[in-house]
């Protein structure tokens, strides 16, 4: 899996990077929703979504800000 996205993300086209993106916005949206249910804590839940959405942006601005 991980080789798959990292060929892809050396070599990949426009189209393969965008997937890559919301793929990556999708994960992130399922972790924040699943995190809240299991922690039921909305206060540590918020911090862990707001760290994991640093993480998601941050790899979309390292990716070169590709549009999505």
């Amino acid at each position: 899996m991980v080789d798959l996205l990292t060929s892809t993300i050396i070599g990949g086209t426009e189209r393969e990077m965008r997937t890559i993106v919301h793929f990556m916005f999708f994960l992130y949206y399922a972790f924040s929703i699943m995190t809240f249910v299991a922690i039921n804590s909305l206060y540590r839940s918020v911090w862990i979504a707001l760290g994991t959405n640093v993480v998601v942006w941050g790899s979309w601005w390292l990716l070169g800000g590709q549009t999505v």
